[in-house]
């Protein structure tokens, strides 16, 4: 039987467009044409025409506080890209607090925009950066972590993206945050987790024995590489060579994030021939 490839990332971005083309038309299909949208200003753009479409259609209005009530399984992190640092941004109450702010009342279709938002395709959603009570101070893991420059700098660099926003003069500085694609930082969203394992909530739970056993699934939707590329004397055409330096860097680091991932569990927990036939 003929197998049929299904290019899923065509199918979703076809899905985005006609979502950002419906949204356009959904607000303003009875104004006149005289009489532009209020809502096109200098800070409100295509973003967020797609977010109140998502907001209307899809998620019902939903804050993160529907989420935070419904209190089940499973917890929910949408990650985004900050294009000042070109560091991830989780939609997570922690990171929230480092803006000075509660994610409960925020939308989840802006969070869902800002993880959709595809350069180029979509402008950026953008966020406040809130003045911080009088007393905060960033938890003791970053406080630690901003002092382990020479000796870890994956967890000082992690601590001091939160830092810039929550320190005094943060909100000084940052007054605001641009998000794009999460994609851009983490394609495949499993760093969020794989912070949990190494130093987070996952490790305190299986080290104090609340977690027996720890699952995780990947799943990696990348399109199947151009198999003609180098089966012509000519070089590839400018398509081709735009897809090429658009998904090349996203491939290499989602390649070593599920490497990375796989090397510290082993670390963590060698396989030896008894647990391998625990595991059958």
């Amino acid at each position: 039987m003929k197998r049929f490839k299904i290019k899923w990332k065509r199918i979703l971005t076809l899905t985005l467009v006609g979502f950002t083309v419906a949204a356009c038309a959904h607000y303003s299909k009875n104004l006149p044409f005289e009489d532009p949208p209020s809502a096109i200003t200098y800070d409100f753009s295509r973003i967020d025409l797609a977010a109140e479409l998502y907001d209307e259609t899809v998620f019902e209005s939903a804050s993160f506080d529907v989420l935070a009530q419904k209190a089940t399984r499973p917890f929910l992190i949408i990650n985004a890209t900050n294009l000042y640092q070109g560091a991830r941004f989780e939609f997570t109450d922690p990171q929230f607090r480092y803006l000075g702010s509660d994610i409960g009342s925020y939308p989840v279709a802006r969070a869902v925009a800002a993880s959709s938002a595809f350069p180029f395709l979509l402008s950026p959603i953008s966020i406040v950066n809130y003045a911080k009570p009088q007393g905060y101070e960033i938890p003791e893991a970053d406080q630690d972590a901003l002092e382990d420059y020479g000796i870890n700098k994956r967890s000082y660099y992690a601590s001091y993206n939160n830092y810039i926003y929550a320190e005094p003069d943060g909100q000084t500085n940052h007054p605001y945050l641009h998000l794009m694609d999460g994609g851009l930082a983490d394609n495949i969203g499993l760093r969020a987790i794989y912070d949990l394992y190494v130093r987070g909530d996952i490790r305190r739970k299986i080290n104090s024995g609340e977690f027996k056993r720890f699952l995780a699934i990947v799943v990696n939707s990348k399109t199947d590489n151009p198999a003609d590329i180098d089966e012509e004397e000519s070089p590839p055409g400018l398509m081709t060579v735009g897809y090429k330096t658009a998904t090349l860097s996203l491939d290499n680091y989602t390649f070593e994030t599920i490497e990375m991932f796989k090397f510290t569990n082993y670390q963590q927990y060698p396989i030896t021939k008894k647990n391998e036939m625990e595991a059958h």
